[in-house]
Parts: C-alpha cells; structure tokens; sequence
C-alpha cells in the first residue's frame, strides 16, 4: 500500500496521521472514509477549495473536499463506537476528482472509543481549551475578551441549561461522577488531588461521599497568617490534615513537576512531598524531570519514553 495510516483514540476523540511512500501525480489531497459499528461513510471536512466561495460553517464529504494534509481529528467519534478507518488520495481536477483506490490505504485496526486503558487505569479528558476555534464560536467569536469571559463564567455553572456546560466538559464529567457515584453506592473511599474545587456537580458528589473522601487541592488552601519578618516553613503546605490523623488512611502520592515549568514551579512539588514525607516516612514519592516544563511532560516528543513508564510504575506500586 503506497499510504501507512496510524490510528490512536482518547476515549473521545481519534486523531488520524499518514504519509505516503511516493508522490502520487495529480493528488488533490485525501478522502477518509469511516466503517462506525459496522457502517461505512465519508467523513466531512471544513474547508472547500480557494475559488469555490464556501464560508466558515460549510462542511462537504472528504470525496469532494479532501483534506489537504496528512492528520485529521474525529471529533464526532462516540464514546462506545468501534471505529476503523482508510485513507484514500483523491486524483484530477478540482471539479472531476476520482478515488485512487490502488493507492489507498489498508483499513486501521477496528477499534472501540474507550477511555479504558487497562482494568484498572481510564484517563478522559474536558474540552475546554478556551484557544480552540469552536470554543471562541460558542463564547461568541466576534465579542470582546471581556464578554467572552463573562459568558464563559456563566455557562460553566449553569446547571438549568447544561448543554454547553457538558460539551465543555466532555467525557471527564461523565468519568469523573460516575466513579463517585459507584464509590457511594459501593461504599468505597475516593482519594482525590484536584487543582480547583468549585464546580457544583463535583461538589455536591464529594460531599455525598461524606468522611470516605479524601482530597489534597493542589492550587493550595488560603495562607496562615504569618507575622511580619516571619519565615515561611514546610509546615504550611496545605494538605488534607485527615492524611495524618485517620490510621485507616493508605493513599501514596506520587509527585510530578517538570524542571523547568514556569506555570507551577517545581519547588511546589517538592515543599508538598516534604510534607507527606514528614508524617508518613518513605511511602510517597516525587520526581523532577529535567528538561520538562509544563505541559510537555504529558505531551512531549520524547514523554512517551522519559514520563510514561514512571507513571505506569507508580500505578503499578
């Protein structure tokens, strides 16, 4: 096959790359074609071509507009879905284009939308970036930062009307109260590090959990007072003073913090290990990556072989 496809999906989401082995003569760029549950179809695409006048909003099967790269997402992928996927190069003129099937590539390997990764990891993800372009539409593209922000407050909590709230949200909030509701009804202990703890379907989840909840907030609690010229010591970490006072409690944690991230500075990490450490010897862990910042611990080029296997062996502890 003259095009290798790679599939890989998130849970809600699957992101798509190819590359061809040799230039194909009058490609105009690449169908991709979908068999969901069993079922084929074209996936849709966005843009039409230069001198056709389409508008943003517009959407045509890839057969027609094809996509003129080697990567596309799948964002109307179910969760639930089995899903696999070809990609067909798309050849002539703009208005007669034809599929080289020849050329296409194999099927991808059928695979299930699953935030599922082993029996006993899941990971699922928000969709709230507030850069991402159907985010600004819904917020309303053409008003000011300010108005964008204000309806962005609103419809975060808006619990009457929760439509945009749950898109926004995606399969993380479907993920996340479904596990505490089974942790109640199966009378389970939750241990939670969460950086902010103001939504009110997590809220009102925790609360239902009563003294079986355990959460360490990782944006902190509000400083003790200190008198003036008073140094700051590693007592004033804020943690779940219940960690070192129920006898019952077995959590480990395990930190991690890229050395070099400006947005959370490592030293945050280490104070708070210290912190466990002190009442709890020997039992939690931290690790500071060199190299890493921010978010490239997760997404990185090399995460995959620097970050990952730690995390995986810290779960597997």
């Amino acid at each position: 096959m003259t095009i290798q496809l790679k599939a890989f999906q998130n849970g809600d989401d699957v992101f798509l790359a190819w590359r061809s082995s040799k230039f194909i003569d009058e490609c105009r760029g690449f169908a991709v074609e979908l068999r969901r549950n069993g079922k084929s179809e074209y996936l849709e695409t966005y843009a039409g071509f230069e001198d056709e006048g389409w508008k943003r909003g517009d959407k045509m099967p890839s057969t027609k507009w094809p996509v003129q790269k080697f990567s596309w997402t799948h964002y109307t992928a179910r969760p639930g879905d089995t899903v696999s996927y070809r990609i067909i190069p798309m050849v002539g003129s703009r208005t007669q284009l034809t599929p080289k099937v020849g050329e296409a590539s194999e099927w991808s390997k059928p695979m299930k939308v699953d935030p599922e990764v082993s029996s006993r990891f899941s990971v699922f993800f928000n969709r709230g970036i507030v850069a991402s372009q159907w985010v600004q539409q819904l917020l309303g593209a053409d008003k000011s930062s300010k108005a964008k922000r204000a309806r962005l407050d609103r419809v975060v909590v808006d619990l009457k009307k929760p439509k945009e709230r749950n898109a926004l949200a995606g399969e993380l909030r479907v993920g996340l109260l479904n596990l505490l509701h089974d942790a109640k009804k199966k009378n389970r202990k939750v241990f939670a590090a969460l950086f902010e703890l103001t939504d009110p379907e997590l809220l009102e989840a925790l609360k239902a959990l009563k003294k079986r909840a355990y959460v360490v907030l990782a944006n902190g609690t509000l400083p003790k007072k200190k008198k003036k010229g008073a140094e700051e010591d590693d007592n004033d970490v804020p943690a779940n003073p219940r960690a070192s006072k129920d006898e019952n409690f077995d959590a480990r944690f395990a930190f991690f913090a890229g050395e070099l991230n400006a947005c959370f500075e490592p030293e945050s990490q280490v104070r708070t290990h210290a912190w466990f450490e002190r009442h709890d010897p020997g039992r939690h862990t931290v690790h500071v990556l060199p190299s890493y910042g921010h978010l490239d611990v997760f997404m990185g080029a090399h995460a995959a072989h620097d970050v990952f296997p730690l995390m995986l062996e810290e779960l597997e502890r």
